[in-house]
């Protein structure tokens, strides 16, 4: 999993539970500067968000991204359990 760096963007909630998520279930994460030439390269994407919460991206400019991935449906699964089973302590 390759994340850009929170630089120049608000390192959210959502964000940051989808890196808890993906370092409990042994996902590597990379973070770092992504180009768009790494973008146009990779297999899936998705962003995160307080309002989208976590939300595939099908295409970029004529970039076809794929919504199935099995990294992304592990990770929105386990976000949206995390999420149905949050209770504020």
């Amino acid at each position: 999993l390759y994340t850009p760096t929170p630089d120049c963007f608000l390192n959210g909630i959502t964000r940051q539970t989808i890196l808890e998520i993906a370092h409990e279930l042994n996902i590597e994460v990379t973070e770092g500067k992504i180009t768009p030439e790494f973008v146009q390269s990779a297999d899936s994407c998705f962003l995160t968000g307080t309002a989208i919460e976590m939300m595939p991206v099908k295409q970029i400019d004529e970039f076809l991204y794929d919504i199935t991935h099995p990294m992304l449906q592990i990770l929105t699964t386990a976000f949206k359990n995390a999420v149905a089973n949050y209770s504020p302590k």
